[in-house]
């Protein structure tokens, strides 16, 4: 799914570089990231790459062609037997000329994309609850698999830096480092006495930004009728002081 993703976001994608390591969690991935890219290596080149060297991954990713993207999936230590710190790996990803995308959360806001990816909190959850079942003297053979629940998160920061913040990118995502809304900018400055249904007209209102707006497909009309709307609000709204009177 990631490397549908990565083809959807980047149009003129030419490489996808895929960086791994042997540890057995990796290879299992590998299976799995392998049968699923036959379908697009007519139209990109996929290299798999889990014979990293940390010392020299950067030269080598940067040297990919032009219109490439990185998918990072796990590397615990390099080829040489060197455990990796996270403190490297954030190095790197800020450092790549290409957009890294990943399939762990535990990566957003150190310099990815985002992509489809799992919650380690969900797994450590998960993990502890099928610990309590086995001390409680269910067997292991006995406690079903779970599979941690896949969902699209980007850093909007990082989509900015390689012009990625598009109409391309799953309306539903969870996008971290969004500018701050208007109200939230001047909660403090805000004296805000409304009653519950204004509160939820409000909350909408402040839910609809530029940029969220550019992810709709139907942003003709509709959107700028809310964008009048909105302003509206605020001109006859807020007075000098920035003090809401009541609207309805």
């Amino acid at each position: 799914k990631n490397i549908e993703l990565i083809k959807k976001i980047i149009t003129d994608l030419d490489t996808l570089y895929i960086i791994s390591d042997d540890s057995f969690s990796s290879l299992a991935i590998k299976e799995q990231i392998m049968k699923e890219s036959y379908e697009f290596k007519k139209d990109i080149k996929i290299i798999f790459d889990n014979q990293i060297d940390m010392n020299t991954i950067l030269q080598k990713v940067n040297s990919i062609p032009f219109n490439s993207a990185i998918l990072f999936t796990s590397l615990y230590k390099d080829k040489n037997e060197n455990f990796i710190t996270s403190f490297q790996l954030r190095e790197f990803f800020n450092a790549s000329k290409y957009p890294v995308f990943a399939l762990n959360k535990i990566h957003l806001g150190e310099g990815i994309v985002g992509g489809i990816m799992v919650s380690a909190q969900e797994q450590g959850i998960l993990a502890a609850k099928k610990t309590i079942e086995i001390l409680n003297g269910k067997k292991a053979n006995e406690i079903a698999i779970s599979t941690p629940t896949s969902k699209y998160y980007f850093d909007y920061k990082v989509l900015e830096k390689f012009h990625l913040n598009n109409s391309r990118v799953p309306l539903l995502s969870t996008i971290v480092n969004e500018p701050i809304g208007f109200f939230e900018e001047n909660r403090n400055e805000c004296s805000i006495k409304l009653s519950e249904r204004e509160k939820k007209f409000l909350l909408c209102l402040n839910k609809v930004d530029i940029e969220g707006i550019n992810r709709l497909k139907f942003r003709e009309k509709e959107i700028l009728t809310i964008i009048e709307i909105f302003e509206k609000f605020i001109l006859l709204n807020i007075d000098e002081k920035l003090k809401i009177k009541y609207f309805f």
